[in-house]
C-alpha cells in the first residue's frame, strides 16, 4: 500500500484524477493511514478494499455470511490543518474487533451478529465455528431493519474493486485484499484557497460566502 500511494502521487504530476488498483495484497489494515499521506499533499483521496474469499458478513435478508466487511474511506486536505478523514467498514463492526472480544471471552453488543441459524447473538465465537455450515455472520450497516444500506455498499465495493484488481468477487476470491486508491487534484477544479475557505467555513469576503 505504501507503493500504491507513491505511484498515485507520481501519477498526479500529469493528471487531475489518478486511480491505482492494488493486486496480490495481504490484509492492508487501516485505509486512513494511506489516505492521510495523500491528503497532506493537497489531494482528495479515496480508497476501497474488498476481502474476497473471506466472508464474514451476511447480506440483508440472509443468514449466511457471503461477503467481507469491504471498508471504504475518504480524506480531504485542510491546508495546514490535519485532513478531514472518514474510514469505515460497510458492516456494523469490523471482524478484527469481533476476534479481539472472542479472545477476551467477552460478548458483543446486541444486534451485531447472527448465529448459524440466523438468530441474533452476542457470542463472537459463532464467526469461527469449525463447521462452516454452523458459522454465523456480522450484520451490515443498518442492522436487521435497514441492512440493505450496508449490503448495497459492500456489494458494489466487492464487485468493482475485486474484479478490477482480479482479487475476486464475494466468496469466489483468493482470500486477500484488492484495493482501489484514487486521488483528485483540487486545484484542477477550483482555486485551492477557495476550496479551503469553503471546507473550513472561513472567508474574508464581505458577504461571507466562500463557496460561491
Amino acid at each position: 500500500m505504501h507503493q500504491v500511494v507513491e505511484v498515485a502521487l507520481e501519477g498526479m504530476d500529469k493528471n487531475a484524477i489518478f486511480n491505482v488498483v492494488a493486486r496480490k495484497t495481504n490484509h492492508v489494515g487501516r485505509l486512513a493511514s494511506y489516505l492521510e499521506v495523500a491528503a497532506r499533499e493537497g489531494y482528495i483521496a479515496r480508497a476501497e478494499a474488498n476481502s474476497a474469499g473471506q466472508p464474514k458478513v451476511v447480506h440483508h435478508g440472509s443468514r449466511e455470511a457471503s461477503i467481507g466487511t469491504e471498508p471504504h474511506g475518504v480524506a480531504l486536505p485542510c491546508g495546514d490543518d490535519p485532513p478531514l478523514m472518514y474510514d469505515a467498514s460497510t458492516a456494523v463492526i469490523v471482524e478484527g474487533n469481533c476476534n479481539v472480544l472472542r479472545m477476551a471471552q467477552l460478548p458483543l453488543p446486541a444486534q451485531m451478529l447472527l448465529d448459524g441459524e440466523g438468530r441474533p447473538t452476542t457470542d463472537p465465537t459463532v464467526l469461527y465455528h469449525l463447521d462452516k455450515n454452523q458459522r454465523g455472520g456480522i450484520l451490515p450497516l443498518g442492522l436487521l431493519e435497514q441492512g440493505y444500506r450496508g449490503s448495497g455498499h459492500a456489494i458494489m465495493i466487492s464487485a468493482a474493486t475485486g474484479i478490477l484488481s482480479q482479487t475476486g468477487f464475494g466468496q469466489t476470491g483468493r482470500g486477500v485484499n484488492g484495493v482501489s486508491f484514487q486521488l483528485t487534484d483540487v486545484a484542477a477544479f477550483l482555486d485551492y484557497q477557495q476550496y479551503i475557505d469553503c471546507l473550513l467555513y472561513t472567508s474574508d469576503a464581505a458577504d461571507d460566502t466562500p463557496c460561491v
